[in-house]
């Protein structure tokens, strides 16, 4: 293989230039953890697992909230005497009306209010 000392200077150039940048690229993307460097995917990752659980937190904080409404509104209706009043005559008449079946179709509730 006769080339001229300019080919091989280009090649070794190019091959060098190639390896090198694959080297840089690979080092960037998982890093060096001896010296402390962190590479991208690793970066990525950490990112990616700290909004979902970011996510988790909002939702666990959304659920939480939620079901301590409930408990409040829960709360309320078990302590209303007179609504716990009204439920018991209400069922006591779907029973009647039903054969023990609840049947909400067919039986009016009737609504009054406290003065």
């Amino acid at each position: 293989m006769n080339r001229s000392l300019s080919a091989r200077i280009t090649l070794y150039f190019g091959g060098l230039f190639v390896v090198s940048v694959g080297g840089l690229l690979l080092l960037w993307y998982s890093g060096f953890q001896p010296l402390g460097i962190e590479g991208a995917r690793n970066q990525l990752l950490a990112e990616a697992i700290r909004r979902v659980e970011s996510v988790a937190d909002s939702e666990h904080r959304f659920i939480s909230n939620s079901l301590e409404e409930r408990r409040g509104d829960i709360l309320i209706i078990a302590e209303n005497k007179l609504l716990s009043k009204k439920l018991r005559l209400l069922i006591d008449l779907f029973s009647r009306k039903s054969n023990g079946f609840l049947n909400v179709c067919s039986v009016p509730i009737p609504i009054t209010t406290v003065s």
